[in-house]
């Protein structure tokens, strides 16, 4: 996904509005190049992909390519599992594949148009 006439700031804080609103949360950022937000796998994902007493979090980074001779970002996202989130030393993630982009083409297409046309900082 590319948004127009942007800037890195106005990306992060159109997702800062964009993923709590499908039950994400703030997680770690890498600025200027990305920003994460969790989300608990739920009963399914903790089945699927848990253990006993291990909690399951899938964590979306939205990153942000900037496209060189413009003010326009390419969007994109990975996905990862991550096992015992925010718990340092215990953490452990695994990169998930396939339908995962699906899921997120609508929150990127909203960020694009909130965050497009906002201009260089």
């Amino acid at each position: 996904m590319t948004v127009s006439n942007t800037n890195v700031d106005a990306i992060i804080s159109a997702a800062q509005g964009v993923f709590p609103s499908s039950g994400y949360s703030s997680s770690i950022s890498n600025y200027p190049t990305s920003i994460s937000f969790d989300k608990p796998a739920g009963n399914f994902g903790n089945l699927m992909y848990g253990s006993y007493g291990v909690t399951t979090t899938v964590r979306a980074t939205l990153v942000m390519t900037p496209i060189p001779g413009t003010n326009d970002f390419r969007l994109s996202t990975k996905v990862t599992r991550v096992s015992n989130a925010g718990e340092a030393g215990f953490e452990d993630s695994n990169a998930m594949m396939g339908f995962w982009s699906g899921e997120f083409k609508p929150l990127l297409r909203k960020i694009a148009q909130e965050a497009g046309g906002a201009g260089p900082v």
